[in-house]
């Protein structure tokens, strides 16, 4: 499961794969958030999903989408 987009005039990038899901922001244009994998870089949040090692690969896409409104709300929030 992956997502692409904007949040904040910033690009976003969602990935959920094992038992694990990542939501990224980059706030340097020239820096795709793929390659954000720590907060040292820009926004970065990342969570645990489901009791088996592969139930993140398989996540719903309506649960996929209230986390990435929940990160990107965390997001926003730390701009303020």
């Amino acid at each position: 499961m992956q997502g692409w987009g904007t949040v904040g005039g910033n690009q976003f990038y969602f990935r959920a794969r094992w038992a694990y899901w990542a939501f990224s922001v980059s706030e340097d244009p020239r820096l795709d958030p793929v390659y954000i994998w720590d907060s040292g870089r820009g926004f970065y949040v990342e969570g645990s999903y489901g009791k088996t090692p592969y139930d993140a690969g398989y996540m719903p896409e309506e649960e996929a989408e209230a986390i990435i409104r929940r990160c990107a709300a965390q997001y926003l929030e730390g701009r303020r």
